[in-house]
């Protein structure tokens, strides 16, 4: 298997390190993140996301963009950029890959220029399925109340809805469509959020813009989006092993550097362990995809471990870092933020094994001897 980026991967991630280097400054992000609770995101950068064609690589059924995505995705971690990014490139990516018809175009194009922020419903992890209910002129969408990222700021929905037969549907919904309950919440991120309902929806036929037999391959996209997700934890846990270990180089302590104490080496070498592994179960699972392989087990496994990665790495940078690691003039505190919102996004760690489990062991047990 080919891990080496090749030279476009390589400039891609230089200018996307470059640009949010230079606009996703300390002092940018918390302008934004008011009073500790986010309340927007920068339009500017994200019309540059668009210009850049940053937005339109999810936009595409490609499977070499994958890797383009998972640069981003990365850098968006690393930075701890408050974006609607990895949200709309799910959205888009159910699109690009099961859509169809001239609405699911547009909507396309229209998400590529930045002129649309679509988010998905109907994929969180731990949730159950949106219902979907079809007569001769109208669908009726019904899910419970969940928790989804960006939600507030979105001007629409895709929803990944099942009908009582268990057949899929992708369905195209406003963000002020009837019955639609969008409830935003204070969050410990700097990402916006809201609780999203729906008792009964009702929307007309042309808001299918994915039917049953073009969903066959849905439950890969699923796992692509979680892969994205993980990648922008392991460039969290990147970015804040690297604050950490510039940090521990420069603060003093007893006349010495507290990098030079070997507590500190031995538990900076623990979670470097953590986030190499993560990293490579992360881009192994990407070159799966773009391989045109199946990477719902791998995409598991990486997930899993960056979701253990990112969490061990910023709790132990805000813990070398003293009180300062908590504070509003620390870039640690919003990768330690991010950390701990880490399983809304990834899935707790119980439920991420369990599904590891289900993948890996259970078609195995007749191997398993005592």
């Amino acid at each position: 298997m080919d891990l080496q980026f090749s030279e476009t991967d390589t400039l891609l991630r230089s200018s996307a390190q470059k640009l949010l280097e230079e606009r996703v400054t300390l002092g940018a992000k918390l302008e934004l993140d008011h009073d500790g609770n986010a309340s927007t995101y920068d339009q500017d950068l994200w019309r540059e996301f668009g210009e850049l064609g940053w937005l339109s690589a999810a936009c595409v059924p490609d499977p070499d963009a994958a890797v383009a995505l998972g640069i981003l995705a990365e850098e968006v971690g690393r930075s701890a950029c408050a974006t609607p990014f990895l949200r709309a490139a799910a959205a888009a990516l159910l699109l690009a890959r099961h859509g169809e018809g001239a609405v699911a175009e547009s909507l396309l194009g229209q998400a590529a220029q930045g002129t649309q922020i679509l988010v998905p419903v109907g994929i969180e992890p731990g949730h159950k399925h949106v219902l979907a209910e079809q007569d001769d002129q109208n669908i009726h969408i019904a899910f419970d109340r969940r928790l989804v990222e960006w939600a507030p700021n979105a001007t629409g929905f895709i929803a990944l809805a099942r009908r009582q037969d268990g057949q899929p549907l992708l369905v195209h919904l406003d963000h002020d469509a009837p019955g639609l309950t969008i409830e935003p919440v204070d969050t410990f991120d700097n990402a916006t959020a809201a609780w999203v309902s729906s008792q009964r929806t009702t929307v007309a036929g042309d808001k299918i813009v994915g039917v049953a037999k073009a969903l066959g391959r849905v439950d890969e996209t699923i796992a692509l989006t979680q892969l994205l997700t993980a990648a922008e934890a392991v460039g969290g846990a990147e970015g804040a092993l690297d604050l950490v270990v510039n940090h521990v180089r420069e603060r003093e302590q007893f006349g010495r550097q507290i990098g030079a104490f070997q507590s500190i080496q031995h538990g900076l070498a623990d979670v470097k362990i953590l986030v190499d592994g993560a990293s490579l179960a992360v881009w192994s699972a990407l070159s799966d995809v773009s391989l045109d392989r199946s990477c719902v087990g791998p995409a598991a496994l990486a997930t899993w471990l960056a979701q253990r990665a990112f969490q061990e790495t910023a709790v132990k940078g805000a813990l070398y870092h003293g009180g300062m690691g908590h504070t509003r003039d620390s870039h640690m505190q919003f990768l330690y933020r991010r950390a701990g919102t880490c399983h809304a996004r990834l899935g707790a760690q119980w439920e991420l094994l369990g599904t590891i489990s289900d993948l890996y062991v259970a078609p195995n047990l007749d191997r398993v001897t005592d």
